[in-house]
């Protein structure tokens, strides 16, 4: 008995949640989660014969991707087809996405959309578990929870970032999860900032104020007065735990790594950081080297962890001045 076209659908619809769940948890210990998370949706986009016309945006992106290798490759011999693949299906998967959003579709629209939850939940469970199960040692690494290979504090925050990006859609989700499945989101979510505070990590910090400010702006835009309202208990909850320091919140807090990341003790200077005298230093050197080759990143001792001096430094100017266009595009 053969199912019917719907069935199928849902059932290939299944298979796919299930297979970018597992990829993004690291179930199988591969930690090119992202290059195998674009081809499932770009294998799924293929099979329903979906056609993508070429545009100029695109040559342009040709362009960038090939001065990248060709610098890359010339300047510091630098030959691995994995960032290839990557980028290649990613930019797939966007160019699939944006496709699916201009189309009268809701299936399509809501599939993208738990792909991309999923995939934001699995990789933010991954790295919960493995903050929660794990000890920060005097590096500032964490043996992975299931291969135990080591992770650094800033890999794992972008992984819990992810998910915390999606703090926001919880306000207007109603139409598209269940009130159990927001519950079990809003938990995930929690343990997510939780273990953004246990990493240290600012970045996340920032991303979990503005997934906030975003939160509460849904809620009024949206008439969501219950939720506004739970939103400002807890905050007023969270407060009073903190002035009156109830089971040593405040004392747990100002005592916290992110907190003396934030305000170092010798005079008080907010986000002290040596990435900003790596800035100066390539930005105070910026023509000595202008064709690429890892120069800066020699000098200093590690990534300058700018993406545009990063990228400067690795494939030189030519790269860079593409990949400001597009940036300017987007």
């Amino acid at each position: 008995m053969f199912l019917k076209s719907a069935e199928k659908g849902r059932i290939v619809q299944a298979i796919y949640y299930v297979m970018i769940f597992c990829v993004m948890f690291n179930i199988f210990g591969m930690y090119s989660a992202f290059l195998m998370a674009a081809f499932v949706i770009t294998v799924f986009n293929a099979m329903n014969q979906s056609v993508l016309v070429i545009e100029n945006f695109d040559f342009l992106i040709a362009a960038f991707f090939g001065v990248y290798i060709l610098f890359s490759w010339v300047s510091s011999s630098k030959n691995e087809i994995e960032p290839v693949a990557q980028f290649m299906m990613l930019y797939m998967m966007g160019r699939y996405m944006i496709k699916t959003c201009r189309e009268d579709d809701d299936g399509k629209k809501r599939f993208f959309l738990l792909i991309l939850l999923l995939g934001a939940v699995a990789i933010s469970l991954n790295a919960t578990v493995t903050v929660f199960s794990s000890d920060i040692n005097s590096q500032g690494r964490l043996s992975d929870f299931w291969t135990g290979q080591l992770l650094s504090q800033t890999q794992l925050a972008a992984w819990e970032i992810m998910l915390i990006s999606f703090m926001p859609f919880l306000v207007v989700s109603q139409d598209v999860l269940s009130k159990t499945q927001r519950i079990l989101l809003l938990i995930l979510v929690i343990a997510s900032v939780a273990s953004v505070f246990i990493l240290s990590s600012r970045t996340g910090l920032i991303v979990v104020l503005l997934a906030l400010i975003l939160s509460v702006r849904m809620m009024f835009k949206t008439g969501n007065s219950r939720m506004l309202a739970v939103f400002i208990a807890f905050c007023l909850i969270g407060f009073i735990f903190f002035i009156f320091d109830l089971f040593g919140l405040r004392t747990a807090v100002l005592d916290s790594n992110l907190v003396k990341r934030l305000i170092q003790n010798e005079g008080y200077q907010i986000f002290k950081s040596e990435r900003f005298d790596n800035y100066a230093f390539v930005l105070s050197n910026f023509f000595s080297h202008m064709l690429g080759g890892y120069n800066y990143r020699n000098a200093i001792g590690g990534e300058i962890h700018n993406i545009f001096l990063d990228l400067y430094d690795e494939a030189g100017i030519v790269a860079l001045v593409l990949f400001l266009i597009i940036a300017v595009l987007v």
